[in-house]
């Protein structure tokens, strides 16, 4: 076979380029602003390990790589652990990708950090390996745009897909717990999942979860600038008065977005007023960022960041994350951590902790409701759901009386039916209520629906082969991973801070803390117990004495709906009353950018009628969410 090789925007990245001559095939790696460390091994091994890394745990013991000679260290981990690559990547934690080149077999083995947080992109086309960092222009027209039906679905549906897929049929991302592997015999995907097992944690584990939490904070922190996403919530105030006990507050400061609906008015007022008063009591500055949908800067820099967005697979509103990020980079220069609070509702209850699971003016309540939402998805459920006696559970009957499905019941044909339908519920449900059926999203074709449900089924066969009572917890918390963790909500904030040369500092989503709380039992706030929602986190903020109670706690809590229910809902300002607006309505006129849209998924009549609503400024609130993604779609496929 002639040999080849794809060089990508080589005059802009002359540096950026490796390509790994296997046999008579390549291994092509195109990446762009990421450090490379370049190791020889002891046994002749070569290995490349491209992002950053924030510390080791070998023996129990945790090694910080920010304060050390990094090149030196790994190389003697790696020498430690070069023939297990899987074990590797579960003790070294950072956002990083990894090839070996073997000297032993000739062979590539490529693979990412626990929860791959940095992209690989690749393509494979007559036996050779492209593979990018970036959703690159020339990566596309290699591998060529045809569209890939499921993750489109999914896109428009959850503006998020399996994290193993692109938008387009022929570019794959390498996926959690994968590893290509490449030699003269081709490449394939090798797959290690392991499922661990529920603890039976007391209080004395709680010890073990705040020495976790300190590390993962510590590791992350810079010696210069440490900057805290802040919404006046748990969370992020928990980071921030953490990080001011293992750092200088000179260094710290607070940050938040003001959204403002253009009117004068101030979408997120309460919470505004809320992060005030937190970095007042920290003694930290705030930086404050307007985000104004009437302003020319808010279409200027969706349009300015707009290549950014698509390199890094995202469909939800970006811009103003990069916008924001640029505007602190120009104050305080390259040597900063930004440190945001995203996943930790995900990694401790599966996002079931927004007070919204039953709407109530007691929040005590409208907590417990979150917990007993929990509790659907936890070992005392689904062992119901086995039994085939689910529905006598008292709990499941308010919640399908509380949606309107209390004369829902469907016969599903076996075991396996159910476990699927419980995991649909889960990842793509806008009720989250198991075993009510399929839900079909108004826009997808009803023949369409079905193949796409036929393709969810395949992706979850691992998962539906191996649940049990004991292990449910990491079933669900390793579909976090293969979801959300890399969904456009969560990676925005990522690329946006690593795109312009800060370092994305996301405690919550940590190696350690996640293999912690994936067996954490349903005694810690997963179930129907007293333990409050994120148990572990409440129990450690009760020994922090300068966490602000009295803050945290006050409602309303964050938005003018809580208070004004007829306010505006921000996407549909974002799309239907900003500068965004007529540039929205352009796209949607050319029917060459809209041509996605005749994909069969769609059903014809629905999207015209949407369109229509849109364009003659009809458009409900109801659907401003599945405009919102379609939309990114369009503008993404613009290339």
């Amino acid at each position: 076979m002639e040999k080849k090789l794809f060089i990508f925007d080589s005059n802009k990245y002359p540096n950026a380029l490796y390509t790994f001559d296997v046999g008579s095939k390549l291994f092509s790696l195109f990446d762009s602003n990421l450090p490379i460390y370049e190791l020889n091994l002891d046994n002749g091994d070569k290995v490349f390990l491209i992002g950053e890394f924030f510390y080791i745990e070998n023996n129990s013991i945790i090694s910080k790589l920010a304060d050390t000679d990094i090149k030196k260290t790994l190389h003697s981990f790696l020498n430690l652990n070069v023939l297990d690559d899987c074990d590797i990547k579960n003790k070294l934690e950072g956002h990083y990708i990894i090839i070996r080149l073997s000297a032993q077999n000739n062979n590539v083995v490529v693979y990412g950090d626990f929860f791959n947080r940095i992209n690989l992109f690749y393509t494979i086309k007559n036996n050779n390996v492209v593979g990018s960092t970036l959703l690159t222009k020339n990566l596309i027209k290699f591998a060529g745009n045809e569209i890939n039906m499921s993750a489109l679905g999914n896109i428009v549906s959850q503006n998020y897909c399996l994290d193993e897929e692109t938008i387009y049929k022929n570019i794959n991302r390498l996926g959690f717990n994968q590893m290509l592997i490449f030699n003269s015999s081709g490449v394939h995907i090798e797959k290690k999942n392991s499922f661990p097992e529920i603890n039976d944690y007391t209080d004395a584990n709680l010890d073990d979860y705040e020495n976790i939490l300190i590390n993962s904070i510590d590791s992350r922190k810079s010696n210069a600038t440490n900057i805290v996403s802040c919404s006046g919530g748990w969370d992020s105030t928990l980071l921030l008065d953490m990080l001011t006990s293992l750092t200088s507050q000179k260094n710290i400061y607070a940050a938040c977005f003001e959204l403002s609906l253009g009117d004068g008015r101030i979408f997120n007022q309460y919470e505004i007023e809320k992060v005030k008063e937190i970095a007042k009591n920290y003694n930290v500055n705030l930086c404050r960022h307007t985000i104004d949908p009437s302003s020319n800067d808010f279409l200027d820099s969706y349009i300015k960041y707009m290549d950014n967005i698509r390199q890094n697979h995202l469909f939800v509103l970006s811009h103003h994350y990069y916008h924001f990020v640029e505007t602190l980079k120009s104050s305080f220069g390259n040597n900063v951590a930004f440190f945001n609070g995203e996943g930790c509702d995900s990694v401790h209850n599966f996002g079931f902790s927004q007070y919204i699971s039953i709407n109530y003016p007691d929040r005590n309540f409208a907590e417990y409701a979150d917990k007993m939402k929990n509790f659907l998805y936890g070992p005392t459920f689904f062992d119901k759901i086995q039994k085939n006696i689910y529905e006598d559970d008292m709990i499941y009957k308010i919640f399908k009386w509380h949606n309107g499905l209390e004369q829902s019941k469907i016969n599903y044909k076996d075991i396996s039916e159910r476990i699927f339908h419980f995991f649909y519920a889960f990842l793509f449900s806008s009720h989250r209520l198991p075993l009510v059926g399929n839900s079909r999203p108004n826009f997808f074709d009803k023949n369409e629906f079905e193949k796409y449900i036929s393709i969810i089924k395949i992706n979850l066969q691992d998962e539906i082969q191996n649940i049990k009572k004991s292990n449910i917890y990491s079933i669900l918390s390793r579909l976090y991973c293969r979801y959300w963790l890399k969904g456009s909500n969560i990676m925005r904030v990522y690329s946006s801070i690593r795109d312009l040369g800060l370092k994305p500092s996301l405690p919550f989503i940590d190696l350690k803390l996640f293999k912690f709380l994936e067996t954490m039992p349903e005694s810690w706030g997963r179930g129907l117990e007293m333990n409050s929602v994120k148990y572990p986190l409440k129990k450690l903020i009760e020994k922090r004495p300068d966490f602000p109670y009295h803050i945290i706690s006050r409602t309303p809590h964050s938005y003018l709906t809580e208070v004004y229910p007829d306010t505006p809902h921000l996407y549909h300002v974002y799309m239907c009353n900003s500068t965004l607006t007529e540039y929205y309505k352009s796209i949607l006129a050319d029917k060459s950018k809209m041509a996605f849209l005749e994909h069969p998924i769609f059903d014809q009549n629905y999207i015209k009628e949407m369109k229509a609503s849109y364009l003659s400024n009809k458009l409900s609130e109801k659907d401003v969410g599945l405009f919102h993604n379609i939309m990114q779609v369009a503008v993404f496929l613009d290339t």
